[in-house]
């Protein structure tokens, strides 16, 4: 499983969390890129996406994912007040296997 996250403020605390998890991979945005992943239909329902709601990073993991025709389910995480902060977004399906 990887967990992908843009933000530092994500990143470090899902990392901490995830430290001796063999089967859990937390990476910052760029190391995703970097890696040139393509998100391919066996490899789509294991990434996570973590991102502050509404922001740039997060339309820019939609967007990302859309170019390889992925649909990702997104649940939020709000605050006290009820206002949406985090979105979670993932496991990716392909929109090809939808309905």
């Amino acid at each position: 499983t990887e967990i992908v996250c843009h933000e530092w403020w994500n990143y470090w605390p899902l990392a901490y969390l995830a430290r001796g998890e063999d089967r859990v991979q937390v990476l910052t945005w760029d190391q995703w890129r970097e890696a040139d992943r393509v998100m391919a239909p066996g490899r789509a329902g294991k990434t996570w996406f973590v991102e502050y709601t509404g922001t740039t990073s997060e339309h820019e993991v939609v967007q990302r994912l859309a170019q390889d025709g992925l649909t990702i389910p997104r649940q939020t995480i709000c605050d006290y007040g009820h206002h949406e902060l985090l979105s979670i977004l993932g496991p990716a399906e392909n929109n090809s296997e939808n309905y």
